[in-house]
């Protein structure tokens, strides 16, 4: 499993994500997989969202562990928006990643559920 640590913008050294994919890089579905914290802490990286990583991974999946601006750092909505840029970065280098830009998943737990739930609502 490769990975790679990427900014999908750039007003905030929170706006960074993991990107976990297969050496072959073939056109496969993505994972936007945003980390729960009560909107207040966490990141890409917590030990909690690692066992599923490595599950979507082996199964074909591309993996985009997405880190957001926390509330002490910036207003409501700009973690909505954090991830919705995601996403649009995803998509612009879909190519780069392997990724099939026609089949992105929202995923999340906790904070990171809702976070998914209102960018694909919005």
């Amino acid at each position: 499993m490769n990975m790679l640590t990427v900014s999908y913008a750039n007003q905030s050294d929170s706006q960074v994500m993991d990107i976990y994919f297969h050496k072959s890089r073939k056109k496969s579905p993505v994972i936007v997989l945003i980390h729960g914290g009560a909107f207040m802490f966490g990141n890409q990286k917590m030990e909690l969202i690692k066992p599923v990583i490595e599950m979507a991974v082996n199964k074909g999946y591309v993996v985009a562990s997405v880190d957001y601006r926390k509330s002490n750092e910036s207003k409501f909505p700009s973690s909505i928006f954090d991830i919705k840029s995601s996403v649009l970065y995803l998509k612009s280098h879909s190519k780069e990643y392997g990724i099939d830009s026609n089949k992105i998943i929202l995923w999340g737990e906790s904070a990171g559920g809702y976070l998914s739930l209102m960018a694909a609502l919005t």
